[in-house]
């Protein structure tokens, strides 16, 4: 529709006679292409918005939904749309020639607002050389704003596909309205006032490979700052399902595919988003492939913070996704990274505040690869301790260490390297069973492993092979999940606590993100 059959080094739509078939919104320096104060009801169809190809350009949003008054930006579609910035020469050497758009949709309190079957291309920032000096390049950004109480939210992302250099989709990261009603406190009789009902669906998160710099060491001056798939400081009620998160490397973060982080951001000595949050949060049949690591649990305070306790994460539901097939750290000899999960469930180093995770289920999960560790658990003082935490019917490599503790003097310190001290130390209530570890390498199978110590109740495996994978491989499967179902002989067969496989329901995976790699 916009006489472009297809961009290089992106999955292909051939085309045989391109056409300009498109209107055009094209942002000017310092602006947005499209601001909507306040406007509701509208359908944006077949549109093309970009930007200004001249360098030094600062663009931040093509399309901005905050509003200035009382009145919400509301009820706004986006429907088969082609955002873009301008394709970037890597390595930036200046501001004036940078080309860099930070974010396609900015959505302040917006609510209402669906974004489908559409294409988002060459959002990026290079820090120091972005004309406008950001650092973090989204898709789509918002979860902050100050008017309390704004019924924001009801968001819909399906379909679509989205490149952006900091993170697909973020959601807080900023100020937030002040507690109410008044007299309350954080995690005590507050109103729910952040932006709920999400649904980030069938969705190609992907970032393209000439972003990437890195040698055997982190390119970062002029690059693109690379940090994750999308991630969650904010929110309530989200589903995300049936996604595909392809190419993420070490850069500024870790690559992680996904992030749950709720933050009350530190501006400020006592922070500027109190009511953060992230409830009852489904990820299922997503698939991370050549990423950098897994997943992020993290809710955690900004050092130097005095007061910056959110009101912490619960019942985040993780089940049945793929997470490691063909783990990405290219030529970096000195990075510590590709860790499956990752669970930093406290507060900062200096062991102020409170910051809780309640209600964290990872069930039914298949991870391929992982270099540092299992799990990474961590935090100052066990009066911050995870509670109801059920860990239950994975499949997971044992990497290169194993289970590993962070920081100095958190609960995990206490654990004396043994992952069954762990949970006792860091958790409240926990499970730990019916999970099958391979490429054990850490002497006795089982040993320091739930369920009593000595891993009673989960199974444990020295190579790829106990499994029984249709194909495991060197655990590059070239993008076919396939390749990691289950033999029928397999002896986790029909093995988990519900009579299914150990691991991810890979058909129904399958089924869920057929035809969105795009």
């Amino acid at each position: 529709m916009s006489n472009v059959a297809s961009l290089p080094n992106r999955p292909a739509y051939p085309c045989a006679s391109p056409t300009l078939l498109t209107a055009q919104f094209v942002a000017p320096s310092s602006s947005s292409a499209v601001v909507l104060d306040g406007a509701d009801h509208l359908r944006f169809i077949g549109i093309e918005f970009s930007r200004v190809s001249m360098p030094g350009a600062l663009i931040y949003n093509l399309l901005d939904l905050s509003s200035g008054g009382p009145t919400q930006t509301h009820h706004i579609i986006f429907d088969r749309v082609w955002f873009h910035g301008v394709a970037g020469i890597f390595p930036a050497t200046s501001q004036a020639t940078d080309t860099s758009t930070t974010r396609a949709i900015y959505l302040g309190q917006s609510n209402h607002v669906a974004i489908i079957d559409s294409y988002f291309s060459d959002f990026y920032d290079t820090s120091l050389y972005s004309a406008n000096g950001n650092t973090d390049a989204q898709c789509m950004a918002g979860g902050f704003g100050s008017t309390a109480n704004s019924g924001w939210g009801v968001y819909k992302f399906v379909n679509n596909h989205c490149e952006a250099s900091g993170e697909g989709i973020m959601l807080g990261g900023a100020n937030g309205p002040a507690l109410t009603p008044a007299g309350c406190t954080i995690m005590v009789n507050c109103n729910l006032d952040v932006p709920a009902d999400i649904e980030v669906r069938s969705n190609y998160f992907f970032k393209p490979p000439q972003w990437n710099g890195n040698t055997t060491v982190v390119a970062m001056t002029g690059w693109p700052v690379v940090k994750n798939g999308f991630e969650m400081k904010i929110g309530a009620r989200a589903l995300f399902e049936g996604n595909v998160i392809e190419s993420l490397w070490f850069n500024a973060q870790g690559g992680a595919c996904w992030v749950v982080a709720p933050k009350n951001q530190s501006s400020g000595p006592n922070g500027t988003a109190p009511t953060a949050l992230t409830n009852d949060f489904t990820y299922r049949y997503n698939y991370c492939y050549n990423n950098g690591y897994g997943i992020g649990i993290f809710a955690a305070m900004d050092n130097g913070c005095n007061s910056c306790q959110s009101q912490g994460a619960n019942r985040i539901s993780i089940h049945d996704n793929i997470v490691g097939d063909d783990l990405n750290l290219g030529n970096l000899t000195a990075i510590s990274t590709g860790d499956a999960i990752e669970i930093l469930a406290t507060n900062d180093s200096t062991g102020r505040g409170l910051n809780k995770v309640q209600n964290l289920n990872i069930s039914h999960n298949t991870f391929v690869k992982a270099i540092r560790s299992l799990f990474l658990f961590g935090g100052p003082t066990d009066n911050t301790r995870i509670s109801n935490l059920v860990i239950q019917n994975n499949l997971w490599p044992y990497g290169n260490y194993g289970w590993v503790g962070v920081g100095s003097g958190g609960c995990d310190q206490q654990a004396s390297g043994r992952f069954y001290n762990a949970l006792n130390q860091c958790a409240t209530t926990w499970t730990a069973d019916h999970n099958a570890l391979f490429n054990w390498s850490g002497g006795t199978l089982g040993r320091n492993w739930p369920t009593d110590g000595n891993g009673t109740g989960n199974w444990f495996y020295t190579g790829t092979s106990g499994p029984q994978f249709a194909n495991y491989g060197s655990g590059d499967s070239g993008f076919n999940p396939a390749n990691y179902e289950l033999l029928s002989t397999s002896p986790l067969h029909n093995a988990a606590t519900d009579g299914k496989d150990v691991g991810t329901d890979i058909p129904t995976l399958l089924t869920k993100i057929a035809g969105v790699r795009q």
